[in-house]
């Protein structure tokens, strides 16, 4: 989204190479190479201006309707998840849209900020240590950069990874089940409540996918 909103801000097709690593805390960090020189005010303005909202059906944790041992069973005949002792038909994810909110506002953190942006000339050494430094990851796992270096640390991912497991990832999570939602694609085979997506790993905190972007 930051890209594109660039582009358009720019009015041309903007090249760029970027790489994201969580930082010790957990959060999502990216470096971005861009080619061509572009105002640092600019950049700055448009990273102010991106954000991306996630809209879904209420799922916190006091709106858990299933768990601790008793979940929604398959019922072959209907072809959906049940409620365990009434029986009833549970709402599919597309009648639960009539309850959407925000779930989610994701935006930039406060250090997009002009003196982080480095102009940097190709062909020289400077140049050579950027690229060193932005490529430094790529021979490295997620699951490598989040093991936590305290006690503190630790125990903040297990909290992390803990909120993951109640929080669902995508229309088609297993996770809806806890909140009385069947989820898109559900079959006999979806375990209610737990999803095998990357994001609910606790290698991975959260950031799965493609680590490494660039323009074609």
């Amino acid at each position: 989204r930051f890209k594109k909103n660039l582009r358009r801000c720019v009015g041309w097709n903007v090249q760029y190479w970027e790489m994201v690593e969580p930082q010790k805390r957990g959060a999502p960090h990216v470096h971005m190479l861009i080619r061509g020189r572009i105002p640092r005010e600019v950049v700055k303005q448009v990273a102010r201006g991106t954000y991306h909202q996630v809209w879904w059906p209420y799922h916190d944790a006091e709106n858990e309707v299933y768990g601790h041992g008793r979940m929604p069973v398959w019922d072959n005949k209907t072809a959906t998840f049940v409620d365990p002792d009434t029986k009833a038909a549970l709402p599919g994810f597309d009648d639960a849209r009539d309850n959407l909110k925000p779930a989610h506002v994701i935006k930039f953190g406060a250090q997009i900020d002009p003196k982080h942006i480095k102009g940097v000339i190709g062909g020289t050494q400077e140049a050579a240590r950027t690229i060193g430094y932005v490529t430094k990851y790529l021979t490295k796992s997620i699951a490598e950069v989040l093991e936590p270096q305290s006690a503190r640390a630790a125990v903040h991912y297990d909290r992390l990874h803990a909120e993951l497991q109640h929080t669902p990832c995508s229309e088609t999570c297993a996770v809806w089940l806890r909140f009385g939602i069947v989820p898109q694609g559900a079959t006999e085979k979806t375990i209610p409540g737990r999803c095998r997506g990357k994001a609910h790993r606790r290698d991975t905190l959260g950031l799965p996918g493609r680590r490494v972007l660039n323009s074609r």
